[in-house]
């Protein structure tokens, strides 16, 4: 199965399926918002209504497989199995 997986403020994750989007909560994929993920890859800052905010950029980054492992754990990504 191909993904992305995306980091917000260091501590949400995110997982990016086909046209689906996940956030892993407490040990489980649940349906997530892709507007939350895409907002920040732009930048957009709701406040100001404006794209290419620099703190809402900085705020989500792409990840890989390995550093998810070692920040979450490899359960983590055995349970994209289950989605």
């Amino acid at each position: 199965m191909k993904f992305k997986l995306y980091l917000v403020l260091e501590k949400r994750l995110f997982c990016q399926v086909n046209d689906k989007t996940y956030e892993y909560v407490n040990g489980e994929w649940i349906d997530g918002d892709w507007r939350e993920v895409k907002d920040r890859l732009m930048g957009y800052d709701p406040s100001d209504n404006e794209i290419g905010d620099s703190d809402i950029l900085s705020s989500i980054k792409e990840i890989s497989k390995e550093e998810v492992i070692g920040k979450f754990g490899q359960e983590v990504i055995d349970r994209l199995n289950d989605i």
